[in-house]
């Protein structure tokens, strides 16, 4: 193991949530009688333990390592990122987020945004939100990564109807256009959102296997959400009022 990690570039723990493992915490123990001054070392985590985010801010500290690295996942807000993310408190992460900016020693924060048609709805009071952390912090703390959702088909932002899909993509540029020149987004990250602009606009298909079929993918869409707002106790037709994909109204 120590000759291991010595020549070790990055080590990356991703989830399941690594901060209420009791087998991440014993790794970490080991970490730190085992110096690896050249390897980062990166954690996933959704930032909803409040003593997980304690215990790992402190281990950012003592480890003898050379840059530790956060990442964590949300793309839409308040309401809309607690139904998408089942468990999630949307106040409860951002405030945990913001410990570990103001405490921790790290050298990136990135935030994971898997891009799926219900995040479209409130996608820009997200950014708007972490605008203000970048305009706080630093424009890389923290940082956002764009991923496209593409499978399964119903999920993608492609499944909208057209007119929803025009507003969408209407409001994120409108957004794009007043905050590209601000400083707080990278090139790569005005690059991904760029991409998104043109993949909600242009592309019809977004998986080689997804069908064409625009009512054979509202059916997996009301089937899919109809049995999570059941099983979930959730409410979509509440949480997305202006999507009439499930209700049929």
């Amino acid at each position: 193991f120590p000759v291991t990690i010595v020549t070790l570039d990055e080590l990356r723990i991703t989830g399941g949530e690594s901060t209420v493992s009791q087998n991440f915490w014993r790794f970490v123990e080991i970490m730190k009688k085992n110096p690896a001054p050249n390897m980062r070392f990166a954690v996933n985590s959704n930032l909803g333990s409040d003593k997980g985010i304690e215990r790992l801010i402190e281990a950012t500290h003592l480890l003898p390592i050379k840059e530790f690295d956060l990442y964590t996942s949300n793309e839409s807000f308040g309401a809309h990122a607690e139904y998408i993310r089942d468990g999630l408190k949307y106040d409860a992460w951002r405030a945990n987020l913001v410990k570990f900016i103001e405490n921790a020693n790290f050298r990136a924060v990135t935030i994971m945004m898997t891009i799926n048609s219900l995040c479209l709805f409130s996608i820009t009071e997200f950014l708007d939100d972490m605008s203000e952390l970048k305009a706080k912090y630093a424009p890389y703390r923290p940082n956002v990564d764009f991923n496209i959702l593409r499978w399964p088909g119903f999920m993608s932002p492609l499944t909208l109807p057209d007119d929803i899909k025009r507003e969408s993509h209407t409001k994120l540029q409108t957004w794009f256009d007043r905050n590209k020149n601000n400083n707080l987004y990278g090139e790569g990250e005005q690059a991904q959102i760029q991409r998104l602009l043109d993949y909600i606009e242009v592309v019809n298909k977004g998986h080689v296997h997804t069908t064409n079929d625009k009512e054979s993918l509202y059916h997996d869409f009301k089937s899919f959400f109809t049995q999570y707002d059941r099983r979930r106790g959730k409410d979509f037709c509440a949480t997305f009022p202006r999507l009439n994909i499930v209700t049929g109204k």
